[in-house]
């Protein structure tokens, strides 16, 4: 009997040591349970303020592109209102140019107006910027020639020479050839229309300074332009 309570007692201990040492573990195992519900914790609240702050610098983000976006078409609508200013001041600015030259030609128109064959039906002017009045030393002449030296008939083509008194015939490097043609190579009849073609053998084109210009006009069709 003794034996068995010694024996008792004993197994007691046994069980009272497994059980204290079962409550460490499990005190233990609660610390660090808890520990890790603590930095779940801590990681969801980082992972949230993390989310709230990309939150909050995407949405500023698209503001400033928002503002850049906008500065940017303010800028460009205030640069294509100066482009149509410009614009606009450019066409003031050649239609009184045009103005000018305009006046300029018709203050440079000579003071007479010579008539060239009359029973032709053929009037030419000839203005010059250069010179105002075509004066004795720089006179032009203008010969009218048909095919058969007759008067200017209903088919025959018409060929109109330059020449001056102080020059002869125009030279090799001043020469400047006109040449009156219609659409069916015939006169210059009432529905015809009449095309000039001017050619210079060491300019190309007319120029402004130096140019003659030759307006003709029929009785019949108003101005050639």
């Amino acid at each position: 009997m003794e034996i068995f309570g010694i024996a008792l007692t004993v197994i007691s201990l046994i069980l009272a040591y497994q059980a204290w040492q079962n409550g460490k573990w499990m005190k233990q195992a609660h610390r660090e349970t808890m520990a890790m519900v603590q930095s779940i914790k801590e990681m969801t609240q980082q992972i949230r303020e993390d989310g709230q702050r990309s939150s909050q610098e995407t949405k500023a983000l698209l503001e400033r592109m928002e503002q850049h976006a906008l500065q940017s078409s303010q800028e460009t609508k205030a640069l294509l209102e100066r482009m149509e200013q410009h614009a606009l001041q450019s066409s003031q600015e050649t239609k009184a140019l045009l103005e000018r030259m305009e006046q300029h030609a018709l203050q440079s128109s000579p003071r007479d107006k010579s008539v060239v064959r009359e029973d032709g039906a053929t009037r030419i002017t000839i203005k010059s910027r250069d010179e105002g009045v075509v004066g004795e030393d720089r006179a032009t002449r203008i010969t009218i020639k048909s095919r058969d030296e007759g008067v200017v008939g209903e088919d025959r083509a018409t060929r109109i020479t330059i020449k001056s008194r102080d020059e002869g015939v125009v030279g090799e490097d001043r020469a400047t050839r006109i040449t009156i043609k219609s659409r069916d190579e015939g006169v210059v009849g009432e529905d015809r229309a009449t095309r000039i073609t001017i050619k210079s053998r060491d300019e190309g084109v007319v120029r402004e300074d130096g140019a003659t210009r030759i307006t003709i006009k029929s009785r019949d069709e108003g101005v050639v332009r």
